[in-house]
């Protein structure tokens, strides 16, 4: 049986703590609006994560025997990507400037984001290799614990988008400290993958 308080304290903690999602959420948020946020860079991280939790539960072991292999690739992967997301928060180009290949406030980026987001990856790794499988290996429960997990993680960032629209009033009035603030903690996500 799983130790229910050490998983829900893991869940907890790796959700709500910083990390590309919940920053990109703040940021978006707070510079686009909630209901913007919601109704983009959510919904597809909701479908990117819900995706990578299904196929992490049902090839929990062969992912967890190829992630020594394939981890290099997936943090420069991650890094280069969350770069991007940096620099494009730090550039903010006005709406009527050219836009970038793959705005980071579209469906696709969200999506795009779960299979780069290597601390979301290892997050579904060790959740369900350490927590789950051990305890459960049916085909139902684990993909309940894939739909709860996912629910979860969008709560926290939903949470974080929160906080950006809260402090939406500190964005515009400062808008290029708070880019730069918000490219630097992407920066800092950035660089703990490769570090």
């Amino acid at each position: 049986m799983v130790n229910l308080s050490a998983f829900i304290t893991f869940v907890l903690l790796a959700s709500f703590t910083p990390g590309p999602n919940n920053i990109m959420g703040l940021t978006l948020a707070g510079r686009m609006g909630f209901g913007h946020f919601m109704r983009t860079y959510m919904v597809g991280m909701f479908l990117g994560c819900l995706l990578l939790m299904i196929i992490s539960a049902y090839l929990c072991l062969l992912l967890f025997n190829l992630i020594p292999k394939i981890e290099p690739y997936m943090r420069w992967g991650g890094f280069a990507y969350i770069m991007y997301l940096a620099w494009i928060i730090y550039r903010d180009k006005p709406s009527g400037e050219k836009r970038p290949l793959l705005r980071p406030d579209s469906i696709l980026a969200g999506a795009v984001m779960q299979f780069l987001n290597v601390k979301g990856i290892l997050y579904i790794v060790t959740s369900f290799s350490t927590f789950i499988i051990p305890s459960y290996n049916d085909t139902f429960t684990l993909g309940l614990f894939a739909v709860v997990l996912t629910i979860t993680s969008c709560l926290a960032t939903t949470t974080w988008a929160g906080m950006g629209v809260a402090l939406q009033r500190v964005f515009t009035a400062h808008p290029k400290a708070t880019n730069l603030i918000m490219a630097l903690l992407l920066v800092y996500c950035a660089c703990t993958l490769v570090v």
